[in-house]
């Protein structure tokens, strides 16, 4: 009796333990599955160093990406730590981190270099004379004309021209101002040959990509009307090809010589300047009228009180303008 009763209490205290066992936490959680020991970190690229010119546009996150072999894309994920200032030469450091589902991370820093042009010229102008920077801005605008830098050219044209093969261009490279000077090329055939016109003719023909709006001077806007309009209408100045044909001079057309400078003064530099030229009116000019127009009144010489009062007219008009492809009343 005494042995069963000594089991019957230690099967009770058996339990006892086991049921008080089952009610605790468990101290020292199962945690996740071990990270995949094959996955490696996030890869950064296009974070190589990288020079800049002084005020070039700059974005640090151009051609930069990050990927890895899980999550797969993670370009969106990059941060960027640090700035560039693309107005002030030197180096800027930019830090360059990314982290994936894993919570590994990859940090790369980049340097950037803001770099001034080896033949940049700076000239402080806050207390310079007027004579220094009229001298400097006149050779500035004079190179700028020349190379057609800057977005300063006196004529630009991005256009595609086919030209016939009976035309001989004068040129072989393009001129800055005349192009490829077509106007001034020699004809190999005759138009009867050409395209089957009259035999002996030389006719220098386009082809344009619509008509032109107009063919008066003061009104006109697009380019089409420009570059038509540019075959009659005269000026005091005209451009030419140079002797070297790989430049242009300026020459007299309705002027009959070069401005004459009034009061003018002489830079260290050889360079006369003056603020009034007077320029000489070819002798023996006439105007010329369509033979529809009423010229009655009209005065068929030139004089100099002729361009003074088409100016006048011009500003109360309002031809002066810039238009796009238009020109304006001032070339």
């Amino acid at each position: 009796m005494k042995k069963l009763l000594l089991l019957f209490a230690l099967m009770l205290l058996s339990l006892t333990i086991a049921a008080c066992g089952n009610g605790d936490p468990d101290p020292d959680p199962d945690p996740d599955p071990d990270p995949d020991p094959a996955r490696t970190a996030p890869t950064l690229s296009g974070v190589g160093n990288v020079t800049i010119g002084l005020g070039d546009s700059f974005d640090p996150l151009a051609d930069v990406s990050a990927s890895d072999t899980v999550d797969g894309n993670l370009t969106s994920s990059i941060q960027v730590t640090g700035e560039v200032d693309t107005g002030t030469a030197g180096t800027y450091d930019l830090t360059y981190s990314v982290t994936n589902s894993a919570d590994q991370t990859t940090t790369r820093t980049r340097t950037v270099t803001v770099e001034e042009p080896a033949d940049l010229l700076r000239v402080n102008f806050k207390f310079a004379d007027a004579d220094l920077r009229h001298e400097l801005f006149a050779l500035a605008e004079g190179w700028l004309l020349t190379n057609m830098y800057g977005g300063i050219p006196l004529f630009s044209n991005s256009g595609f021209v086919l030209y016939h093969e009976r035309l001989q261009l004068p040129v072989d490279a393009f001129v800055p101002v005349m192009g490829w000077a077509a106007t001034r090329s020699v004809f190999t055939m005759d138009d009867a040959e050409a395209f089957g016109g009259t035999a002996g003719r030389y006719t220098y023909r386009s082809a344009l990509g619509q008509d032109p709006d107009t063919l008066h001077q003061w009104l006109y806007t697009d380019a089409t009307s420009s570059d038509v309009i540019s075959l009659f209408l005269d000026s005091l100045y005209y451009f030419e090809l140079n002797e070297d044909l790989d430049g242009y001079d300026v020459l007299p057309s309705m002027a009959s010589a070069d401005p004459i400078p009034v009061d003018s003064e002489l830079l260290d530099t050889g360079v006369e300047v003056s603020t009034v030229w007077r320029i000489p009116i070819r002798e023996g000019l006439q105007w010329t009228f369509h033979p529809d127009t009423d010229t009655t009144g009209l005065s068929t010489s030139i004089t100099a009180e002729d361009f003074v009062n088409t100016y006048k007219l011009a500003m109360e008009e309002g031809w002066f303008r810039a238009v796009s492809g238009g020109g304006d009343f001032t070339s």
